[in-house]
């Protein structure tokens, strides 16, 4: 965790949880943090993997403020996280309610306008999308545990042919 805390200290991040239901039953949500960087793509951490009660809008930022609370112990950045992403329907529009939101909002349409993130936006899509659909397949119930490995393997596989300073970042992982 220190080295994530390095690395991110007091970067611009995007947060996503996603949220998924295991073989059991259970309620199981990662959190996946990423910097925003103006000239490549950002570093991208799992922060956060847990069970939860059941998965709807209080779980969900429930879990977001623990994981802040884990990523800056000190104090939570609130002002860092650019871009918070979720599959959960009623944690799609998330609205920071402070004194300064027009100043919020001003900063984030200056760094949506930035050059870096449309390409760290690109490099995420074009190697990390078949991580979702790893994920979606791996949720099916009744697959053989043979299946399962193949499909973790093949993704191994695909994050070693990643060439850039962020592949090899995510290879170290």
């Amino acid at each position: 965790m220190d080295k994530i805390r390095k690395i991110i200290s007091d970067k611009k991040i995007w947060v996503s949880i996603d949220e998924t239901t295991d073989v059991q039953g259970r309620y199981i949500a990662n959190v996946i943090v990423g910097t925003l960087e103006e000239n490549n793509a950002g570093n991208i951490f799992l922060l956060n993997s847990k069970e939860l009660e059941k998965a709807n809008y209080s779980t969900i930022t429930k879990l977001f403020d623990r994981s802040m609370s884990i990523l800056w112990p000190a104090r939570i950045q609130h002002d860092n996280v650019l871009l918070f992403l979720s599959d959960a329907a009623p944690c799609n529009v998330w609205l920071n309610q402070e004194k300064n939101d027009a100043v919020s909002i001003k900063d984030a349409q200056d760094n949506i306008i930035k050059p870096g993130l449309e390409n760290n936006l690109t490099y995420i899509k074009s190697n990390f999308a078949k991580l979702t659909l790893a994920i979606e397949q791996l949720q099916r119930q009744h697959m053989h545990l043979s299946d399962s490995l193949k499909i973790v393997q093949d993704i191994q596989k695909s994050f070693e042919t990643l060439s850039s300073p962020n592949g090899k970042a995510v290879q170290k992982i």
